[in-house]
């Protein structure tokens, strides 16, 4: 008996982010909401000094059993994340969502 593979590639859901509070002179974080299909992720975002590029400390608050994050969003091009994703891969969701947000004028 024969099985036929299933010829339909997966289809990839897609990914956005949105900063959904800005800072304020009371707060100077962005509350950051990244969405990849039915997963949404809220973050705080709070710049930190660097020498080079933007620094940013990137804290899930809900759940806030997470971790902390440092995102560097460098001047030439490397930029790098202390999440697992990152170290695992070279590319992670808080790069990407900060790196979009920047260009698109938002941080």
């Amino acid at each position: 008996m024969s099985r036929l593979a299933n010829s339909r590639p997966g289809v990839k859901v897609g990914r956005t982010v949105r900063v959904a509070v800005r800072p304020t002179d009371e707060n100077p974080c962005h509350v950051v909401v990244i969405r990849d299909g039915a997963r949404e992720d809220h973050y705080t975002v709070s710049p930190l000094p660097a020498d080079f590029g933007l620094a940013f400390e990137v804290e899930k608050f809900l759940p806030a059993q997470w971790p902390a994050y440092q995102v560097l969003l460098a001047d030439d091009g490397r930029h790098a994340c202390t999440c697992k994703g990152f170290c695992a891969r070279g590319t992670c969701r808080h790069v990407a969502g900060l790196l979009a947000l920047r260009q698109a004028g938002q941080l």
